[in-house]
């Protein structure tokens, strides 16, 4: 069997919810990462055999194959097909193990795995809310309703749930996401994700423009006291949990942005101008602070994984694999 290799990485800088992505279209923020990392190799983009491009809002500015429309917005030429995927939180890292196992079964040589999110643009749940909002119904069918009765489906009751299963108190918590910043604003400070990220211009309310390079969900000032303040998000009166939803003394907010990784087999004759960075190295994808600090993560996943610098709700698998693969 083949093996897949990383070869090219490339991000934007996350942007919170109305913050500097929120001018840009999902589709042209895609396309500009997608040509960024064309341009990172030397490869001849019409070698490139899929983009496969996870994406949990499918709706709007992200309906229609957000993949394929990335592609068609971005210097790729029109042969280079696209699709895309909804695994929920895990669909950008779904992504990049179907372009490994492309790549692994020899069907195809050169593939993009990426992920999007326009949290802006495309509110979280829209594809839902505005279907039932227009008389078209939920997913919740009556064979889920007879087979969980009463029961809502939510990642957030599964941290409590984690939460109370391991122990993990409040406090633990909350120190696990300051300490997550701390080294996340360290980290930026000394220029680790520099060269990962992909700089965009944006213009403020006022019309002076900027360059976008510096993830926004990073609080540069966190702090402990407002902490130890903020009430359980989902478990009042006895939660454990608040790192997700607010960190470090702040609202969390909601993250958008691009993460893509460029992933090939060795390929006889065909030169990308580089090594291969890294192998791709399968692991459980978690999203939640107490899911990712509980104690069995250590048996399945290479570093747990921090809440800071914070991510879109498809990318975070992704952009673990882009940082820590290569130290």
């Amino acid at each position: 069997m083949a093996e897949a290799y990383i070869v090219a990485t490339a991000r934007t800088a996350g942007g919170r919810k109305g913050g500097r992505l929120a001018g840009w279209h999902p589709v042209d923020l895609a396309a500009s990462v997608l040509n960024s990392l064309v341009d990172r190799t030397v490869v001849d983009p019409a070698q490139i055999e899929d983009v496969i491009m996870g994406c949990v809002m499918q709706a709007g500015e992200q309906s229609n194959n957000v993949a394929r429309n990335a592609v068609m917005a971005s210097k790729l030429p029109e042969s280079v097909p696209a699709t895309s995927v909804d695994r929920q939180c895990g669909s950008s890292q779904q992504a990049l193990h179907f372009a490994a196992q492309a790549v692994m079964a020899g069907s195809m040589d050169i593939v993009i795995a990426a992920g999007v999110e326009g949290m802006t643009r495309v509110p979280m749940g829209l594809p839902a809310t505005l279907a039932a909002k227009n008389g078209f119904g939920n997913y919740y069918s009556p064979g889920i309703q007879a087979r969980y009765p009463n029961i809502q489906f939510s990642q957030f009751t599964g941290a409590e749930m984690m939460a109370e299963k391991y122990g993990l108190s409040k406090e633990e918590l909350d120190q696990y996401s300051y300490q997550s910043h701390q080294k996340a604003i360290a980290a930026t400070q000394a220029g680790v994700f520099k060269d990962e990220i992909v700089p965009l211009k944006f213009t403020r309310d006022d019309g002076s423009s900027d360059i976008h390079n510096i993830d926004e969900g990073i609080r540069f000032e966190p702090d402990p006291v407002k902490m130890a303040q903020l009430k359980p998000a989902f478990k009042p009166g006895g939660g454990s949990w608040t790192v997700a939803l607010e960190v470090a003394g702040e609202p969390r907010g909601e993250i958008e942005g691009v993460p893509l990784l460029y992933g090939m087999a060795p390929f006889e004759g065909l030169s990308v101008g580089r090594d291969p960075r890294s192998p791709v190295v399968w692991e459980l994808f978690e999203r939640f602070g107490a899911n990712r600090y509980s104690g069995a993560l250590d048996r399945v996943t290479i570093e747990p994984g921090e809440p800071a610098p914070d991510a879109p709700v498809n990318l975070m698998g992704l952009l673990r694999d882009i940082g820590l693969r290569f130290e």
